[in-house]
Parts: structure tokens; C-alpha cells; sequence
């Protein structure tokens, strides 16, 4: 072996990794499962239809799905948390456009208990109106301090720029809005969208048959009713717009910019993912090596998609000196036009192919992560189909078919923006 010599590294076509697999229940609910470990732990991730794009009122579902299980018909969240505790167990929420979840995290050998537990905590929530003042009241405090940053200003009001105020999709929150939501919008939003509602259950970790039959007899207990179709939602269309909110004392600007794009099953996805790696995707791109490691404009600057049900969109977002904010987005400006007119270097082009590589093995790297990817593609109606594709398209793809892309779909022009704090 010559050490002086640098080994080759050659791109994969394809790769095997850990796949969900279903287990059929007579009922409406929906299992899927991923054995892969041989350590006695285990993770239930319930998937209810409960996103925020399903609320009448601001904070109307994150309220319902923080206080779910934070008092039944005869516990409280004190007695709650404690005999969660006892048994070295972990329950969390989680709320996303579409869907709101609660994760259970345990040992095998208390899922059992645990998970029926679980199940009777969803299906008596009580919502005690104390829970539920002091959730608001810890919400305004929040929102109170974090609206002198102007990173989280940015964030709050970019959705309403970029898709409309009165779009399902925009979760910006106004201080008012707190005083407008009562008790009872958080339980009638239950009593629709949780309260004997079919759901999906995601197993992993180490799921042998035994947990799934324990699963199969506590579910077939269950009265539910039949999985409904939601009314369509509301989704207002809107165009370009930028938005400037100046904080004549802050130090630094916060700076998002923002397109609408195809969704993940589009055959164009594979390379406006790509095309975002090498704009801002990662540590190596062009922004942050301008930005950041040439021009000490910032700490850090980066883009990514977001891929939803009925939206799907990129977004750029930074915090640059206030004094040197025109100059940080003549930068942002000048990448995205070099790079819908000239060919990026095979060696930089090569490089961020090995970064996807890498970051797509990691991303399967174990049982629970496997389990992420999955859900990232069940909640789209999508298959593993899409991550084939995606490496057999990005290892083919040439220098000239991202200008194409750039053109396309990264035009400065076509980009809204927002701006809080020093606008010149």
C-alpha cells in the first residue's frame, strides 16, 4: 500500500439500509416496525392527522398536543411524570404542519405497560384549565423576550411573507393572539382531530414478535372511528414580497430569503436538493465560504427545503453584522447569479456528491434513525423509491445540468426576502 497515494472514492449507485415494514391489524390504525438492534430498547412514535394547518386559531394545536398528556381523568402531570420516570421511560410531543406526534422512548420490558399507559393517557386527556393558563402564560413570557431578537422576528413573519398571512401553513404567532384562544378551542380541537381518531404507529429498536402481538391485543380493545377525509385547506396563493422591519439599536440583522419549489416527487428534486448543498447546505458551501470564512460577515449562514404535504420551499437564513448588512445580501446576490451562469469545478461538484453520500448512510445509520427517514416519506405519501432515485440522479449529474437548475429555480428575482434590524 502506498501511503503517498490518496485512496480513489467512488460514488454508489444504490445501497441497502434498514426498511419499515408493515404488520396488518383489523382495525383503522396503522403499524409500521424496524427491528434493528439487539439492545432492550424500544421507541413508539404515535402519528396523529392533528398538524397546525389544521387549527382555527393561532397555537390552537401546539396547546392540544403539549397538554395531551399533561392530565387524564385521574392523574395529574405531577403523578404523570412520575410514574414515567419510575420506569426510566421518556414521553414527548412533537407538532408539525401536517401532523403532531407523541413519542414514547422505553425499556423492553416495560413497553408493555408503558404503552398501554400511552393509550389511556390519549384517550382520557382532560386538559385541566390550570395546564392550560399556565402553558399561555409561559407562551407570552416566551414570546416577550424572544421578540427583541431579531432572528426569531424573522423566523415568525417569513411564512407570512413568503406564502400569505391567511395561508394554513403560516405559524407566525402575533401577542395578541394568546388572548384570543380559550379552553374550550383547545379541547373541541381534540375532541376533532385526537379523541378516538385512527392513527399510525411507528415502531423501532428491538421489536420482536412479542411486542407487536402485545401491541395487536391492546389496539383491538380500542372503540375508534372510521379514518375521515379532512376538509381541503385553504392554501392562499402569493408572489413574491419582501419585508423590512428596522431595530434601530440592534447589533445584528437577521436575513431570510425564500422560493416556493417542486415537491420531493418531482423529477427535477434530486438536483435542486444538490443545488442547495452547494449554495448553502453544508459547512463547504459557496455562502458560507464567502459569508462566513472570506468576508467575516457572520457566524454561520445556511439553506435548506422544506417539503410538506401541499408546500414545499427553500429558505435561506443568516445574522450578519447591522453594519454590514447591504453588503451581506450584495454577497448572497452574486452567488446565486455565478451560479446560474458558470460551471462549478468537477472537484467541488465531486465533494458535495461524497458529502450527500455521507449524510444519506448516516441518516440510516441504526434502527431510530432509519425510522426518521421512513416517517419523512410516509407523511409525503412516498416510498424508498425516492431515495433511489435521489443517488442515482445525483451521481450522474454534470456541472451543466446544475446551471439549468440554478436558472430555474434559485433566480434572485424570483426570491422573497426579509430583513429585521439595520436595512442600510
Amino acid at each position: 500500500m502506498n501511503n503517498n497515494t490518496e485512496p480513489q472514492i467512488n460514488l454508489m449507485s444504490d445501497f441497502t439500509f434498514l426498511e419499515a415494514q408493515p404488520f396488518k391489524l383489523e382495525s383503522p390504525i396503522k403499524i409500521y416496525y424496524i427491528n434493528g438492534t439487539d439492545q432492550e430498547v424500544c421507541k413508539a412514535e404515535l402519528i396523529f392527522d392533528a398538524g397546525y394547518k389544521y387549527q382555527s386559531k393561532a397555537i390552537q394545536a401546539a396547546t392540544a398536543n403539549q397538554l395531551l398528556i399533561e392530565g387524564c381523568a385521574n392523574q395529574s402531570s405531577a403523578q404523570i411524570a412520575e410514574f414515567i420516570d419510575q420506569k426510566g421511560a421518556f414521553l414527548d410531543t412533537s407538532l408539525h404542519a401536517d401532523y403532531a406526534s407523541v413519542q414514547l422512548h422505553c425499556l423492553n420490558k416495560h413497553f408493555a405497560e408503558l404503552f398501554e399507559y400511552l393509550l389511556n393517557l390519549i384517550e382520557e386527556a382532560s386538559f385541566p384549565a390550570s395546564e392550560f393558563e399556565d402553558f399561555i402564560q409561559l407562551k407570552k413570557q416566551k414570546f416577550a423576550v424572544n421578540q427583541e431578537k431579531v432572528s426569531f422576528q424573522a423566523k415568525n413573519h417569513f411564512l407570512e411573507v413568503l406564502l400569505g398571512e391567511k395561508h394554513a401553513y403560516n405559524n407566525g404567532i402575533k401577542l395578541e393572539q394568546f388572548e384570543v384562544l380559550k379552553h374550550e378551542d383547545v379541547i373541541d380541537f381534540y375532541q376533532k382531530y385526537y379523541f378516538q381518531q385512527p392513527f399510525t404507529i411507528l415502531l423501532s429498536g428491538k421489536i420482536e414478535d412479542s411486542l407487536l402481538q402485545t401491541v395487536e391485543k391492546l389496539l383491538l380493545g380500542k372503540n375508534w372511528r372510521a379514518r375521515q377525509s379532512h376538509a381541503a385547506i385553504q392554501l392562499q396563493s402569493k408572489g413574491k414580497s419582501d419585508l423590512f422591519i428596522e431595530k434601530a439599536k440592534a447589533s445584528q440583522s437577521a436575513i431570510r430569503f425564500g422560493k416556493q419549489m417542486p415537491a420531493k416527487s418531482h423529477p427535477d428534486f434530486p438536483l435542486i436538493y444538490l443545488a442547495n448543498l452547494i449554495l448553502g447546505g453544508y459547512f463547504g458551501s459557496r455562502l458560507m465560504s464567502n459569508l462566513r470564512e472570506d468576508k467575516g460577515y457572520t457566524y454561520g449562514i445556511g439553506s435548506g427545503l422544506v417539503s410538506m404535504q401541499e408546500v414545499n420551499y427553500w429558505f435561506l437564513s443568516t445574522e450578519v453584522g447591522a453594519d454590514v448588512t447591504p453588503l451581506a445580501l450584495q454577497e448572497i446576490e452574486k452567488e446565486l447569479r455565478k451560479l446560474s451562469n458558470e460551471l462549478i469545478s468537477e472537484e467541488e461538484l465531486d465533494l458535495v456528491k461524497q458529502y450527500f453520500q455521507g449524510s444519506i448512510l448516516r441518516n440510516f445509520d441504526g434502527a431510530f434513525a432509519a425510522m426518521d427517514r421512513f416517517k419523512s416519506l410516509y407523511v409525503l405519501d412516498l416510498d424508498y423509491e425516492y431515495y433511489h432515485q435521489m443517488l442515482s440522479k445525483i451521481k450522474n449529474v454534470q456541472a451543466l445540468d446544475l446551471i439549468s437548475i440554478f436558472k430555474k429555480y434559485y433566480t434572485f428575482e424570483d426570491m422573497s426576502q426579509i430583513v429585521v434590524g439595520k436595512t442600510q
